[in-house]
Parts: C-alpha cells; structure tokens; sequence
C-alpha cells in the first residue's frame, strides 16, 4: 500500500493533540495502577499475613496471661508484664490493618495521581513541543510498502522522520484521538515511541490495519483536569 496525506498544523491543532495525548498517557499510567491494586497474589499475601498476625498476637496474649496467673514452669523464663499490652496493641493493629491500609492506598494514590499528572502533561508537551515551534505549517505523511514519512512544509518541504512500521507489527498498540495519535510498543507500555499528528480522515487508520498494527476506537477526551 502506497499512499499519502497532507494538512495544515496550526497553533489550535497542537493544543487539541497535547491535550489528547495527556489523556492518552494518564489513561496508560490509570490502567497500570489498577492492574498492580487489584493483582489477585498480592492481595492474598496480604491477607495471609493478616491472619498469622491475628493469630500469633492472640496466642503471645493467651501466653502470657497463663503464665502471669498459673505462674511459670520451673524451665521458662517468666515473661515480662510489658509483653501484655505489645501483644494486645499489635492485634488491634491486625485487626485495623484493612481500614489503615485502605487509608494508606488513599493518600499514597491520591499523591501518585498528582505526580502523574504532572508527569504526563510535561511529556505531551515535550511531544508536541517541535510541531508548536514550526505551526503553522504543511504536515505530509507518506505511506510506502511499510515505511512511513513525516515531513513538513514551511519556506520548502524538510524530511522529520522516517519509520519502519514493520518492527510494531502484531505487538504494538496505537491509541487514537482525533488530532494525534500515540503507538505504544505494548498494550501496557507507558511511552510512546511514536506520537502521529492527524487530521479528521481515516487515512492512518488504513495505514495502521495495512502495518498490522492493533488499534484502539478514538478516545473521550475531558482537559478539564
């Protein structure tokens, strides 16, 4: 398949593609802190570990208790009066630790959201940041056999980049938007190693099914965060 495009980039264009691609990389970060909160064998160690504090901090207490009143056998030691409380404190700490853990992943979520974010709107920018310098100006996009070519056309046509689509084949995945979209070397990659500018056609679509590409139907866009 041998075909090409053109459209004007502009300063409104580069805005609409930084802002679709933030969510784009907020939507990747997003879908891989669900993946590690929810990963089923962490959750079951953690339970685990519960219980067998549970039930060690009962058993220092029943222990301890015995001994304290019944008195020690003549070969123990005779436990500290101290132990008691340790052991009463560290079992509603086992008991608490699903409300105390819960309010942990709270806090440390909501500063990982935020770090994120900053995080994800610095590197959208930084994306779009050569296209903003030169807008507005010409983009050409040609498609031959499984290369593609990025030029732009301002005082003459100069070459951006050229990609072999080839080495993305049936592994990669590309997130669409409606002014950009991003290629991602796996379904949970956090960077993208190609970031496409676009125009209202179907052209990289074709181009994305002809590369074997996998692809993803345009994304909801909300800039308001």
């Amino acid at each position: 398949m041998d075909a090409n495009t053109r459209f004007t980039v502009d300063a409104a264009h580069c805005q609409r593609a930084e802002d679709e691609l933030y969510a784009i990389l907020r939507r990747q970060d997003e879908a891989f802190a669900a993946r590690w909160q929810f990963r089923t064998s962490s959750n079951v160690v953690v339970k685990i570990a519960r219980a067998i504090g549970i039930l060690a901090s009962l058993f220092g207490i029943a222990l301890t208790l015995a001994f304290l009143v019944l008195g020690s056998p003549e070969w123990a030691v005779p436990p500290d009066p101290w132990f008691l409380p340790i052991f009463c404190a560290s079992l509603v700490l086992f008991c608490r630790a699903p409300r105390i853990r819960l309010s942990l992943q709270t806090s440390v979520s909501a500063w990982a959201r935020r770090v994120s974010e900053k995080s994800c709107r610095r590197q959208a920018a930084t994306f779009v940041s050569h296209a903003r310098r030169f807008a507005p100006f010409e983009a050409h996009y040609d498609f031959k056999g499984s290369l593609l070519i990025y030029s732009r056309e301002k005082d003459g046509r100069h070459l951006v980049w050229k990609r072999d689509l080839r080495k993305y084949r049936d592994r990669a995945l590309a997130i669409r938007g409606a002014n950009v979209t991003a290629i991602f070397r796996r379904p949970g990659s956090f960077y993208p190693p190609m970031v496409i500018l676009q125009d209202g056609s179907d052209w990289l679509t074709r181009v994305l099914q002809e590369a074997g590409i996998a692809s993803e139907a345009e994304i909801g866009i909300n800039v308001s965060e």
